[in-house]
């Protein structure tokens, strides 16, 4: 047996055998982030010691969110 050479179980060799691309990845989980975290180091660049309001960095940085 191919389990006992490579020591996994038997479940293990056949989720692999039977999709090798994906074995050993998790789904995502939860939802995505509406802000990444380029955009988040951008937003703290633009807002610290201004006074702007949160409409001018929206337009400024041309975010959706």
């Amino acid at each position: 047996m191919i389990s006992r050479y490579v020591k996994k179980s038997r479940s293990a060799i056949h989720s692999y055998l039977n999709n090798p691309l994906y074995y050993g990845k998790k789904k995502s989980t939860g939802i995505p982030r509406k802000v990444t975290s380029r955009d988040e180091r951008n937003i703290i660049r633009v807002v610290s010691n201004s006074p702007k309001s949160l409409n001018d960095v929206r337009a400024e940085l041309n975010l959706s969110v």
